[in-house]
């Protein structure tokens, strides 16, 4: 483990966290995925390759990339490469097609294009009359007409400098996530470096991470939760986080036990199909120390606990203009039935009626 001191904000740009790891260990884990290890050294080393390739392709300071792409350690890599050029990233939920899809990439200007070769058939339909120049492409296959393509596979043999990243400001814009669309359209929400880390850093503290901890991380990457409860929890304090492509309710634990991860982090309905699945006597046989699952109904906390093993399991409440805003600790106190906690440090919350009151 090796937690940064970042109370400069001056330090608080993410591709310079990620610089100063790789500086400080190296050799430490990053990130896991299967059987592939990264240390923050490699990690470093690949998100200046990405960088040089997204300078190649014409991307500069305060540009946007998109990316179609199911989560794995290259959208990591490739995130910190656009972010060290003062880029912003802009993920799209790998099942929208048509009209959906057409719109998150038009809105989002982007003209380079990070995607699954699987999954380039939709944006040919919908890619007439967008700003898309380029396609990056992960697992073979080639661009739209028109479009030129860049095999992700050759960028990993590129190498690049250490990009220059004065003039970056902590409140600069990383990345552009999209709402839910619960109450209409989906709406971009500009997530500023400072953002991040503070959520990472909140995060950490928390969950009293600790050395020897894993992070497992099966969340899409188009949620803001997978970055900032898992990979930049991991960032701030020099843990390893394991990736997965999808969840899978009944792979979940055996994935767990495979990665060694101590810390997951669940949303919406993840840990209720996972509570609903046949009870096992491998129920408890994994390496989980301390969850966190948003929403949990009050009876079922001490019960999940229990069943799996689990010795602390938080609640909280977070938005996607703001990431964490709540956090509920399991500490032994008692709590109001309901509460979701306290506002984190740096949070100011009100709650207001319709009419702003």
């Amino acid at each position: 483990m090796h937690a940064l001191d970042l109370k400069d904000p001056a330090e608080r740009l993410l591709g310079r966290v990620l610089r100063r790891q790789a500086e400080a260990v190296p050799d430490a884990p990053f990130v896991l995925s299967d059987d592939r290890r990264f240390g923050y050294g490699e990690a470093n080393r690949l998100a200046n390759a990405w960088a040089r390739a997204l300078r190649e392709l014409g991307v500069e300071r305060g540009d946007t990339v998109a990316f179609l792409l199911r989560s794995c350690p290259e959208f990591v890599f490739a995130t910190f490469g656009a972010m060290k050029l003062g880029a912003i990233w802009v993920p799209t939920n790998v099942d929208y097609k048509g009209q959906w899809l057409r719109e998150s990439l038009e809105d989002s200007g982007a003209r380079v294009l990070v995607a699954e070769s699987d999954l380039l058939p939709r944006v040919a339909e919908v890619a007439k009359g967008l700003p898309l120049e380029h396609v990056i492409v992960r697992g073979g296959g080639a661009a739209p007409a028109g479009l030129s393509t860049l095999p992700l596979e050759e960028i990993r043999a590129k190498e690049g400098p250490e990009p220059d990243d004065a003039g970056l400001q902590y409140g600069d814009t990383a990345a552009v996530l999209w709402t839910s669309g619960t109450t209409g359209r989906s709406k971009g929400v500009m997530q500023s470096h400072n953002a991040w880390i503070r959520s990472g850093l909140s995060g950490a503290g928390n969950s009293r991470a600790r050395a020897g901890d894993v992070m497992y991380c099966c969340l899409p990457m188009y949620n803001s939760a997978a970055w900032s409860a898992q990979v930049y929890r991991a960032l701030v304090t020099g843990l390893p986080v394991a990736i997965d492509a999808t969840f899978s309710v009944h792979s979940f634990w055996e994935r767990c036990r495979h990665c060694g991860a101590t810390q997951v982090f669940t949303l919406g309905a993840m840990h209720m199909f996972l509570w609903q699945a046949p009870a096992s006597p491998d129920d408890r046989n994994n390496s989980v120390r301390h969850a966190t699952m948003i929403p949990l109904p009050e009876p079922l906390i001490a019960a999940m606990k229990e069943r799996f093993g689990i010795e602390t399991l938080d609640q909280g409440y977070g938005q996607s203009e703001v990431l964490g805003l709540l956090h509920r600790p399991d500490d032994g106190k008692p709590k109001k039935p309901g509460s979701l906690g306290q506002p984190l440090d740096g949070i100011e919350a009100r709650l207001l009626g319709d009419d702003d009151r």
